[in-house]
């Protein structure tokens, strides 16, 4: 399974994804379009099991969430005094 981390603001998303030893970064817009370019991404990669990780920061967060949940992707949305740690 990959891991795909991603921080996200009101206009843009950083992804990075771990595929056992391989990392990959790439940025996005926060639109529909940025999300389907996301999508579109992860298979040039062959990220086919993958699990995103985000906060939940502002509401910026939500429309990224219900898409890739939409498209069958496992996605985390977690508190961001957890994630300060880490």
């Amino acid at each position: 399974m990959s891991m795909l981390g991603v921080d996200i603001s009101k206009d843009t998303f950083h992804c990075c994804l771990q595929r056992g030893e391989k990392r990959s970064e790439a940025s996005f817009e926060n639109t529909r379009t940025g999300f389907r370019k996301l999508r579109s991404w992860l298979r040039t990669h062959r990220a086919h099991e993958v699990h995103v990780c985000m906060e939940s920061t502002g509401p910026y967060w939500r429309n990224l969430a219900a898409n890739l949940h939409k498209a069958k992707i496992r996605v985390s949305v977690v508190n961001p005094t957890r994630t300060a740690y880490l």
